[in-house]
């Protein structure tokens, strides 16, 4: 595996790592489980910074 890789789920934890955000062991963090480390909100109550994930 290229460790100098860097897809949208590294990008995702560089942003709100730099933001004061952890997410968890960049090594890890993957889309799976940043859908794990949050909960649903409805659309009218999105903010700033929050993930949106499609099924």
């Amino acid at each position: 595996m290229n460790r100098r890789s860097f897809d949208c789920s590294s990008f995702v934890h560089w942003a709100f790592t730099h933001g004061g955000l952890t997410l968890g062991n960049y090594q890890t963090v993957v889309t799976d489980s940043m859908v794990r480390l949050g909960k649903p909100i409805k659309a009218s109550e999105l903010k700033r910074g929050d993930l949106v994930f499609l099924n």
